[in-house]
């Protein structure tokens, strides 16, 4: 062998071990890659996931949120709904002669106290008519009506000198309304 055919020979074995070498880490690199790919995938999937997971949990406390706020606007208007009802049944009352003849009745259980009686100021000539045309006819007096009104729908407010009586429209209405209420809910707002 000469020395030409040595180095040839050499140089084919290196070509041949460097042939395999790049095959080796062409396969070592593409097993890499695809191993790196499969753990980008699954970390996708994962991040995929967790992010649905958080629309889900966002989707369904923004419908909550807005389901309680829609309940809390229908509650408001059926409240609305049902304090007109009673607004209008106190404008009702207030022209009803009975009802002045209750507050008649209710003034004149008042004779013989010490106090005054308190009314709203669309109702003082009426109740000082009223407190006149009993003290008249009665031996014990009415009390008189104080100097200021009563911030009231109607009726009146006595303040004695131990106690107060509050025979107000509104707190009459209020009574009612407290006992009549859930009729008057089941019937004016039906459950489906």
């Amino acid at each position: 062998m000469t020395l030409e055919n040595i180095r040839n020979h050499i140089i084919e074995q290196a070509k041949a071990e460097a042939s395999r070498a790049r095959e080796e880490t062409l396969r070592e690199a593409d097993r890499i890659i695809a191993s790196a790919r499969e753990e980008a995938d699954r970390e996708f999937h994962s991040a995929i996931e967790r992010l649905q997971a958080e629309l889900d949990a966002a989707l369904d406390q923004e419908t909550g949120r807005l389901r309680a706020a829609q309940r809390m606007e229908l509650l408001k208007l059926k409240s609305r709904i049902l304090d007109e009802i009673f607004a209008r049944a106190a404008g009702k009352l207030l022209s009803n002669e009975r009802y002045w003849e209750r507050v008649r009745e209710q003034l004149e259980e008042l004779a013989g106290q010490e106090g005054q009686v308190l009314c709203r100021s669309e109702d003082r000539e009426r109740v000082s008519r009223i407190i006149r045309e009993l003290n008249g006819r009665l031996d014990r007096k009415v009390p008189g009506l104080a100097r200021d009104p009563a911030g009231i729908r109607g009726g009146f407010v006595f303040q004695g000198r131990g106690f107060d009586v509050d025979v107000s429209l509104d707190s009459q209405l209020e009574v009612f309304r407290e006992k009549v209420l859930p009729e008057l809910v089941a019937k004016t707002f039906p459950e489906k």
